[in-house]
């Protein structure tokens, strides 16, 4: 099962330009899938979103959402911005039921090691 998460992308405009000046970007929400393992340290991956302009204001400043599909029985570490100045960040885990379930990084560690 898949749980779907909403993000928005305060300041696509802003990113746009500089990655046509060959920087990366700035502000852009991120989502890092971790894997856990028996083998190795536990693994992380982006995943990659879906860009949606609809309710974007005309310049694209705000209002660009991104959506993700998250794969149950996953740990997630997101960081994206509230506000032009204040970012967030925090965990998830997805379990069984899809559901998103806010976990202390500590917890998510834990879920990680298998505890």
């Amino acid at each position: 099962m898949y749980a779907a998460l909403a993000l928005e992308w305060i300041g696509w405009d802003t990113d746009r330009e500089l990655q046509q000046l060959g920087e990366r970007s700035l502000r852009r929400p991120q989502v890092l899938r971790w894997y856990r393992s028996r083998v190795r340290p536990p693994q992380r991956a982006p995943v990659k979103g879906r860009i949606d302009y609809t309710d974007a204001n005309s310049k694209g400043s705000r209002k660009v959402m991104v959506h993700y599909l998250l794969p149950s029985d996953a740990c997630y570490e997101i960081t994206c911005f509230t506000s032009w100045r204040r970012r967030q960040h925090y965990w998830l885990l997805v379990r069984d039921d899809a559901v998103l379930h806010y976990v202390t990084e500590k917890e998510a560690r834990a879920w990680l090691r298998g505890n």
